[in-house]
């Protein structure tokens, strides 16, 4: 376990170097929610963090932190948000136009027309809703395209749905990172971004400790709430079985980066699953709840920095 006052960088001679802290935050869909919770505690220790980054859901928690928004006001957007339409491609009456408002909610189902033909889209949802608030969020940071320069140096990461490698977003327009990260295969469309389609990088590296790391990290402190893989005993469903599927490739990098974390929790998030987004209150009080047990070393850990600075 790493901790500053271990760090053997000149300690005592008046030119220590600081340690770096590196924050990674794991994919889970509406169980990342709980990140929120682990950012309040570490905020409340007074603990800076110099990296951060992400996949999935963590990838979309982190990119906000790292462009400014506290603890405080993130918890109050993922409350507050509309979840049921923000995860759809329902649009609200009033932001139609007029021509369009007569044929609101005549039809079951629609699809696209390409030259008289039917268009089968690549996910059941288009992430338009979605899309539009991430924009609206990270507005003020619309003409920063390098992610180093936001007030936390930032990545997350996604997989080249043609190749199934993975895409390490550090520089481009912020949005379409984010919506990158979290395009869960079959359940929203890729993004095309330099003319490769991206899905989500839970496929390839659900809690990118290794790239955090490799930014400069050098005590790493992870967050997972990740897919916990079923066995042939349990009880399953349509949604468990793709969850199983989507990071079954990922599983084992997982583990490898798990080894990597100085300080690693894991939220009690049992009974919650990747669409409890109605659970958003226990979500941030479960992830708040296990950050507590590191409360003490959190709070060390920025004294210690503190000292060196």
């Amino acid at each position: 376990m790493l901790l500053a006052g271990q760090w053997a960088g000149g300690q005592g001679t008046g030119t220590e170097k600081r340690p770096k802290v590196g924050l990674v935050l794991s994919g889970g869909a509406a169980k990342g929610m709980a990140h929120v919770g682990v950012l309040k505690v570490i905020e409340e220790a007074g603990l800076k963090i110099d990296y951060i980054g992400g996949t999935s859901m963590g990838g979309l928690v982190s990119a906000l932190y790292a462009i400014g928004y506290s603890a405080d006001s993130l918890a109050g957007l993922v409350s507050s948000v509309d979840w049921d339409r923000l995860l759809s491609d329902d649009i609200r009456r009033r932001d139609l136009s007029i021509e369009e408002k007569p044929d609101y909610d005549r039809f079951i189902v629609s699809f696209p027309l390409q030259e008289r033909k039917v268009k089968l889209p690549a996910g059941v949802v288009s992430g338009q809703n979605i899309e539009n608030l991430i924009a609206e969020l990270c507005s003020h940071v619309h003409n920063i395209q390098d992610f180093n320069q936001f007030q936390i140096p930032f990545l997350c990461v996604s997989a080249d749905v043609a190749t199934g490698a993975e895409v390490i977003h550090r520089d481009g327009y912020l949005p379409n990172a984010m919506r990158a990260t979290m395009a869960i295969p079959s359940v929203f469309t890729p993004v095309s971004i330099d003319g490769r389609l991206l899905i989500d990088g839970g496929v390839v590296n659900n809690f990118p400790v290794d790239h955090v790391q490799a930014m400069g990290a050098d005590i790493l402190i992870g967050v997972n709430v990740g897919h916990q893989p079923f066995t042939a005993e349990d009880e399953v469903n349509f949604l468990r079985v793709m969850e199983q599927t989507v990071f079954l490739a990922s599983n084992k990098l997982t583990k490898e980066n798990i080894k990597l974390c100085d300080i690693y929790i894991a939220p009690d998030i049992t009974g919650y699953s990747t669409t409890s987004f109605n659970a958003v209150d226990s979500l941030l009080t479960r992830g708040e709840r296990a950050a507590r047990e590191y409360f003490d070393r959190f709070r060390s850990l920025a004294d210690s920095l503190d000292n060196i600075e």
